[in-house]
């Protein structure tokens, strides 16, 4: 799932300030915020991972029922979590990229 290019960019400028802000403050405060980032977007994904896994349990278990509806919820479920896990991606590599934590 990919997202259009408009907000891709947008989201980049919004990362790129993010990051100039970051970048103003000590080294070490740097390299602490990056590492929370890091930590917090692990974060995400083990939830996200436990999401999915669910859903896969759901599917799995349900994949006879002929209910419509429990079928569309499955599959919204599981696209809602891909485009979850490609924003938490981007942000995580937007932000590293765009944060100094060497001295140049």
């Amino acid at each position: 799932m990919t997202q259009n290019s408009s907000s891709h960019d947008h989201s980049r400028s919004v990362f790129l300030e993010l990051a100039e802000l970051v970048n103003s403050s000590p080294l070490e405060q740097r390299i602490f915020i990056r590492s929370q980032l890091g930590e917090y977007t692990h974060d995400l994904k083990h939830l996200l991972g436990l999401v999915t896994a669910a859903n896969a349990v759901l599917k799995r278990n349900y994949a006879s029922d002929d209910d419509p509806q429990f079928r569309e919820m499955v599959e919204m479920i599981q696209k809602a979590a891909q485009k979850i896990d490609a924003q938490v991606d981007m942000l995580t590599e937007q932000l590293s990229q765009y944060i100094q934590t060497e001295t140049d």
